[in-house]
């Protein structure tokens, strides 16, 4: 189905945060919780600042 799954070893989770928004809407955190709600509050806020509209 053209789906990778990985596990990530990380220590600092900010430099994993902008990793995984390299890829946009090409990538989706499924776990744990704490970092894909971190990622969805970064891109929330990144749309705030510019608008929802592309």
């Amino acid at each position: 189905d053209g789906r990778y799954e990985l596990r990530v070893p990380y220590a600092d989770d900010r430099e994993l945060v902008m990793d995984i928004m390299k890829y946009g809407s090409d990538c989706e955190v499924i776990g744990p919780e704490a970092l894909r709600a971190r990622v969805a509050a970064e891109f929330a806020a990144g749309l705030a600042r510019y608008g929802t509209r592309a």
